[in-house]
């Protein structure tokens, strides 16, 4: 239609994230050999015929963007989940390293949980808190952290999070100021992501291991 679709992926605009992956694709790391995620929620409904209240999509969406932002393509997922609120994940990636996630909606809203660790070639390690506090050792020394201070402005959740960042970047591509190519949720990514949630789906009904669609 030859309309902009950006999508509001707002992990990718976070500047932990942004530090992560940009430390994840230096040659010292050694690329991703093994990644573990946790993401914990309060109830969800999951009602049938109501995405809005499915937990895998609702608020499972953004963590399965966050591995591909961060680790690259998935080859294929296996999937364990005896109910929706509920979802054991093994993840091979196309650069040969591996993944677990678990997504649970048996937490509480007052306090989700948000955790990442990637491991890189040898004693490189790379661990995200609550989304926004970054920490990257390597042979046991670390080597940087992202930690704002709250206390000031510059520490606003609504930057550390991503979710103003991504309306700037809208912004400025409208205004010419920044290239499509350098927006980094556009529309072929979030359909990167979308293969992904629904192998994971299809794998939690099947129990069989599920590679995720591919759109040329």
């Amino acid at each position: 239609a030859g309309k902009l679709c950006m999508t509001a992926f707002k992990y990718r605009y976070a500047p932990a994230q942004i530090k992560a992956r940009e430390i994840l694709a230096a040659p010292e790391f050694g690329g991703v050999a093994a990644l573990n995620l946790l993401r914990v929620s309060g109830p969800y409904t999951n009602a049938p015929g109501n995405p809005r209240t499915e937990f895998l999509l609702d608020f499972c969406i953004h963590p399965i963007d966050q591995v591909l932002f961060l680790a690259g393509e998935v080859a294929e997922v296996s999937v364990a989940s005896p109910s929706p609120e509920n979802y054991a994940i093994q993840v091979r990636f196309a650069s040969g390293g591996v993944g677990s996630l678990c997504f649970s909606c048996r937490g509480s809203w007052k306090r989700p949980i948000d955790r990442l660790n990637v491991f890189g070639a040898s004693g490189q390690h790379v661990s995200i808190e609550d989304q926004i506090f970054m920490r990257y050792e390597a042979g046991g020394e670390c080597k940087a952290l992202h930690e704002p201070r709250f206390c000031t402005a510059g520490g606003d959740s609504l930057v550390e999070t991503g979710f103003l960042p991504e309306l700037q970047a809208f912004v400025a591509h409208l205004r010419g100021e920044r290239k499509l190519e350098e927006i980094p949720s556009r529309i072929e990514e979030a359909v990167k992501s979308m293969a992904l949630y629904e192998a994971i789906r299809r794998s939690a009904q099947t129990g069989k291991p599920e590679r995720p669609q591919r759109f040329v």
